[in-house]
C-alpha cells in the first residue's frame, strides 16, 4: 500500500503499512521530518535508546527488540528523520522495519 498522509502528536507525516487493516500479519509505521526534536535531543528524552545507523547517518533506537521501536535519523543540527514502527508479528523486528523506512525517506531528502 502507497504511504498515506497523517498526523500524529501535531507532526504531519506518512504512515507506511504492510498487511491487511486488522490481520495479525505485517507492521505499520510512521515517519516524519521533524524540525521540532533532533537525534541528541530524542536519546535524551527516550529511554533504551542504542546508536544505529541508517543510510550513513548516526541514528538512535529504542525497543532493540520486539514488536515496538521509534528510530531518530541524525539528518540535521535541527532536526531528524523520526519513525515509530510497529510489527503485528513476532518474528518482524519493528526495529529493522523502521530503520528500512527511514533509510527510504534519508534517500529522497534533498541534499542527502
Amino acid at each position: 500500500m502507497p504511504p498515506q498522509p497523517r498526523e500524529s502528536n501535531g507532526k504531519p507525516g506518512c504512515t507506511y503499512v504492510s498487511g491487511q487493516a486488522g490481520s495479525d500479519q505485517g507492521w505499520n509505521a510512521f515517519v516524519t521530518v521533524t524540525t521540532t526534536e533532533t537525534m541528541q535531543g530524542f536519546t535524551e528524552t527516550t529511554a533504551n535508546v542504542v546508536p544505529a545507523e541508517v543510510a550513513g547517518y548516526p541514528a538512535a533506537q529504542s525497543g532493540n527488540e520486539g514488536r515496538n521501536c521509534m528510530v531518530s535519523v541524525d539528518v540535521s543540527d535541527q532536526g531528524s528523520v523520526f519513525v515509530n514502527a510497529i510489527s503485528r508479528v513476532q518474528n518482524v523486528n519493528a526495529c529493522d522495519v523502521g530503520k528500512q523506512i527511514a533509510g527510504a525517506v534519508v534517500q529522497n531528502l534533498p541534499n542527502a
